[in-house]
């Protein structure tokens, strides 16, 4: 999957290139020839598990630690009973003992999370919206009894009891002790679906204007946090974290062009492209391309990385007054979702809007990828293209917001 976008100024007089993958593939092109990528993000192994965080706000990301649990178990996988102050209140019943289960070998299990109790002001509602959640994410139903229940993932399980000795019937996150719990959640668009229908099991969005980086953006190479943060009627905060990319983007290296040059050799990706280099094979005006880029203060040029590799180009950059962008994808590294997230990264990083892009009419993958990323035709337009050999018709794309 390859995709170029390309400018009349940058890419006009030098020339440029980028394919796309029938299907799947992404070509953004602006003013002419340009190129495209296609980020894909792995889906969590650990999917559900517990991170406890301290407080933070969602201009800070929050740094995990480990919360340890009350050491009263008699059994490795048995809920804590909760107990009181013996000054303070009475002591409250305990919780059943669970069934056997399985649990890790001690040596290899020591220091990970055992559990966590969660006293609750409402258990029916604690029922609905911790129930939910924590189906969605993997969990199972582990124990109930009158005043409690809990669910498990693997070796690690949630206790929520409505506590004879509850000392308030309102949990506070901003006050010492938990501030929220951090769940592994999958790939971004799990957490995109989760975030989403939070809203009608119980749950209300935090931090909502800057979803879903509240926790950090991308920059400089560095991923950022994706995640979603939610309050249920209880007021207990939940952050549902997407798992890491494996598409980075990172500021180009003198090694990366080597690289980049072997991609644009491609002829299926030329002619999916379209609007490229007159020709490709020619390192001269390839190298003097990509001086002018990365001489120019208002390009953001950047290496597109899936798993460490470098999987192709990703730039910004202003024309007539206009953001816009281009980009390329290797075509190993075609139909793996790697265009849409190495877009979505950028336009993170880049607040510039409009942002505009192009694309042939007949590259459904290009189309497709830009409208995921909130894109929209906004005009049409045609010329001859390098990588056809004849006038090709193209679509002329904004993203505004």
């Amino acid at each position: 999957m390859a995709a170029r976008v390309a400018s009349r100024r940058i890419w006009g007089k030098i020339g440029s290139c980028a394919p796309v993958s029938r299907g799947q593939n992404v070509k953004i092109s602006t003013r002419r020839n340009s190129p495209t990528l296609t980020p894909s993000i792995p889906t969590a192994a650990y999917r559900g598990t517990v991170t406890v965080q301290p407080e933070t706000t969602a201009s800070s990301t929050p740094a995990p630690s480990t919360a340890s649990s009350r050491p009263e178990q008699a059994t490795p996988d048995a809920p804590t009973a909760p107990t009181a102050s013996a000054t303070d209140a009475p002591a409250a019943a305990p919780a059943p003992a669970p069934a056997p289960g399985p649990s890790a070998p001690l040596a290899s299990a020591r220091g990970t999370l055992h559990h966590v109790e969660i006293w609750v002001p409402d258990l029916e509602e604690a029922r609905a919206s911790w129930g939910w959640l924590l189906t969605e994410l993997g969990y199972s139903p582990f124990q109930s009894w009158d005043t409690g229940f809990s669910m498990r993932l693997g070796g690690t399980y949630l206790v929520f009891e409505q506590s004879s000795a509850l000392s308030s019937d309102e949990h506070d996150r901003l006050r010492p002790g938990l501030n929220h719990l951090a769940l592994h959640s999958g790939s971004q668009a799990r957490v995109d679906r989760l975030y989403a229908a939070a809203q009608e099991n119980g749950w209300t969005p935090l931090f909502a204007d800057r979803y879903p980086w509240a926790g950090g953006k991308p920059s400089d190479g560095r991923p950022g946090h994706y995640a979603a943060f939610l309050l249920n009627a209880a007021g207990f905060e939940v952050e549902l974290v997407a798992a890491p990319a494996d598409v980075v983007l990172r500021p180009l290296l003198s090694a990366d062009l080597d690289v980049f040059f072997r991609m644009e050799q491609d002829r299926e990706a030329n002619r999916i492209a379209a609007f490229t280099v007159k020709d490709p094979t020619d390192r001269g005006r390839f190298d003097a391309r990509w001086t002018v880029l990365r001489e120019d203060p208002q390009v953001t040029a950047r290496t597109i990385l899936v798993g460490g590799r470098v999987a192709g180009s990703i730039s910004t950059y202003v024309e007539d007054g206009e953001h816009e962008l281009t980009y390329w994808i290797g075509r190993e590294f075609w139909g793996r979702g790697i265009a849409t997230k190495a877009l979505r990264a950028i336009l993170a990083e880049v607040p510039d809007r409009p942002m505009h892009a192009r694309t042939a009419k007949d590259n459904i993958g290009s189309l497709t990828v830009l409208r995921r990323c909130g894109f929209e035709v906004v005009s049409e337009d045609s010329g001859f293209a390098n990588g056809r050999g004849e006038v090709v018709e193209e679509f002329i794309l904004a993203l505004k917001d």
